[in-house]
């Protein structure tokens, strides 16, 4: 089954929600709802988004590869960024994997701090975009600068929440995220895309000996002044903050847009969170933001009018996912199988259960 691509709410200033099942309108906070689309019958096949960690060591921070040393070899650009666990993966190029510290990658999110792709990443030395096989790119500092390879940030679209994610960017892997920047950037989501003894840091986006501690996923939140020494944000990933007055914020994580959602990891998996929020321009394998999985409305931040939305994936997970809902004054201004609810926080749209009922619970968010 396909998940249909509902329209925009705003986050940041413009962070928009891609989401729920095709026949349920996601409700933004301007309070008119998303466009209702048809439901596919075409089953959604997935892109290959196996989570083995590999096996290669740690490396110095003036080295690349499971063997250690510089590598300068001949990599071709089909190679750059696809999954590894040796040396021997990478065509004549080298491997850093999940087990490795390496300082290039955080740069790609703008953050300090050294670890390892989930996966693995074929990859070579480089000290410029000349040393990089066709397009991709040479970042990172002197000397440990890397080759990772280019995407095309915005393209192609993003028709539904569990499109396959195209072979051709970012080598269609789950456990990485075309960049603003049009490069591919690992984000793990899950521990378990890591080596045992590592975890994944949600703000790096690696696996790291020692993973950033914070809030979980789906908890308010504060998030970091940048103009200020002290970093606000207790969340473990980021926090993220709708556009408005008295908007949500709450702890979210950077995550793939697109791909098996019954397999993937993103988000630390289906039954803790999903990846359904975006830029106004990110599309298919872009980076996302993950939104909290929930079972009652007040599994939420409903203080701050997020409720709880089946997103068609309640009888396969048993979950639903925490997403603004517009206010109301009776049924007719609601969406087709929603319903106007009193909560605590006055009437809001929320889907019913057939019965007249809330599908979820209300629990604390009664009135």
């Amino acid at each position: 089954m396909k998940y249909g691509l509902i329209g925009p709410v705003v986050i940041f200033s413009a962070l928009g929600c891609v989401a729920c099942e095709s026949k349920i309108s996601y409700i933004g906070d301007t309070g008119t709802g998303g466009n209702t689309t048809s439901t596919s019958s075409s089953s959604s096949s997935s892109s290959s988004s196996s989570t083995s960690s590999s096996s290669s060591s740690s490396t110095s921070s003036s080295s690349t590869g499971s063997s250690g040393g510089p590598c300068q070899g001949n990599l071709p650009e089909s190679v750059v960024a696809r999954k590894c666990g040796s040396d021997a993966q990478c065509n004549g190029g080298c491997c850093i994997g999940g087990s490795d510290d390496h300082p290039a990658f955080a740069t790609l999110y703008e953050q300090s701090g050294a670890g390892g792709p989930a996966g693995g990443y074929c990859t070579k030395n480089c000290t410029s975009d000349a040393d990089c096989p066709g397009d991709s790119k040479c970042i990172g500092e002197a000397p440990d600068k890397i080759c990772v390879s280019s995407c095309t940030y915005g393209s192609p679209p993003l028709q539904f929440i569990d499109e396959q994610l195209p072979a051709d960017k970012c080598q269609g892997r789950d456990d990485l995220a075309c960049t603003s920047s049009n490069v591919c950037a690992p984000s793990c989501g899950s521990d378990e895309q890591c080596p045992a003894d590592r975890g994944c840091d949600l703000r790096l986006g690696l696996c790291v000996a020692a993973p950033h501690q914070g809030l979980a996923l789906g908890s308010d939140c504060v998030p970091d002044d940048p103009n200020t020494a002290v970093d606000e944000d207790a969340c473990a990933g980021r926090c993220l903050q709708f556009a408005g007055p008295s908007a949500p914020q709450f702890c979210s994580a950077r995550c793939s847009l697109g791909g098996d959602i019954q397999i993937t990891r993103d988000c630390g998996g289906g039954s803790q969170g999903l990846c359904v929020l975006r830029t106004s321009k990110a599309e298919l394998g872009d980076v996302g933001y993950c939104t909290a999985a929930c079972a009652a409305h007040d599994s939420c931040d409903f203080a701050d009018s997020m409720f709880c939305w089946d997103v068609g994936l309640l009888t396969s997970l048993g979950v639903g996912y925490c997403l603004t809902a517009a206010p109301c004054t009776n049924d007719q201004k609601c969406q087709a199988n929603m319903h106007c609810f009193d909560t605590v926080l006055g009437k809001r749209c929320l889907q019913d259960d057939g019965q007249g009922n809330p599908l979820f619970p209300l629990g604390k968010a009664s009135p």
